[in-house]
């Protein structure tokens, strides 16, 4: 398995590799917890919270922006006997505990996410999705009033939102792609059409960098790409990547 994401977005604090041994004391917001695994990851200088990283037993995963998260009181969780958690710090958790999506899925139950800032003035809203050796995928989404929704046996591709259960959906109105050219011309009164060059197989990919079509381009293109060799895999993973990355001044706020 291999594991690839963009990350567009421009950081005021320093961007850097983290890494974490076993059996470490890590520091959270509110409370430190040990690592059961060694794991690295990427994150900012100033928490230990990573937007994505590995563990020692293959399980991969990240964090991306879901507006339509939840969270719940702090009295609220505690009065369910459930753990009180930021969402923030839910990858560094996870890679620290877990081992397979088997465990994520059951971990996650004990687990809401708490309605407090992570840094002053701002909570994120997040989602997430996680692969383990096996070439299990999971996609964790707390909508549920800081409750997580799990979808098991996920594609393996995630965007921001909406929801992953639109994004899958909304991939059956580009059921006419396809990774070979159309061939076959077509006689429109009397007009023999061919193609233009080659690629009209992808007619209709969209190429705009809203977060739905970033999921359709990156679930086709992904699908539709010769099967790399190891060496070929990390070029072949930022070929897709680059093509739904969002360049500097694209989207301006």
């Amino acid at each position: 398995m291999y594991w690839s994401r963009t990350l567009d977005e421009t950081f005021e604090e320093t961007v850097e590799v983290k890494m974490f041994p076993k059996n470490y004391p890590i520091q959270g917001k509110e409370e430190t917890f040990t690592s059961k695994f060694s794991f690295m990851g990427v994150g900012v200088s100033f928490s230990n919270a990573l937007a994505d990283g590995i563990n020692e037993e293959g399980l991969v995963g990240g964090l991306l922006v879901l507006k339509e998260s939840s969270w719940a009181a702090r009295d609220e969780i505690l009065a369910e006997g459930k753990k009180p958690m930021y969402g923030e710090e839910i990858v560094t958790w996870i890679l620290s505990q877990c081992g397979t999506v088997d465990e994520i899925e059951e971990a996650i139950k004990e687990i809401v996410l708490v309605d407090e800032d992570y840094v002053e003035g701002a909570h994120f809203p997040l989602h997430y999705c996680f692969t383990d050796r096996n070439q299990e995928h999971v996609v964790l989404q707390p909508t549920e009033k800081g409750r997580f929704k799990v979808y098991r046996n996920a594609i393996g591709i995630l965007t921001n939102s909406p929801e992953y259960h639109f994004h899958i959906s909304n991939l059956r109105n580009y059921m006419h792609l396809s990774g070979y050219d159309r061939n076959e011309p077509n006689e429109i009164r009397g007009e023999i059409v061919k193609q233009i060059g080659s690629g009209s197989g992808l007619l209709g990919l969209p190429g705009d960098y809203t977060s739905p079509s970033r999921f359709v381009k990156a679930a086709y293109l992904s699908e539709f790409v010769d099967k790399p060799s190891d060496s070929e895999a990390i070029m072949t993973l930022y070929r897709v990547a680059r093509s739904v990355a969002i360049a500097p001044g694209w989207e301006k706020n």
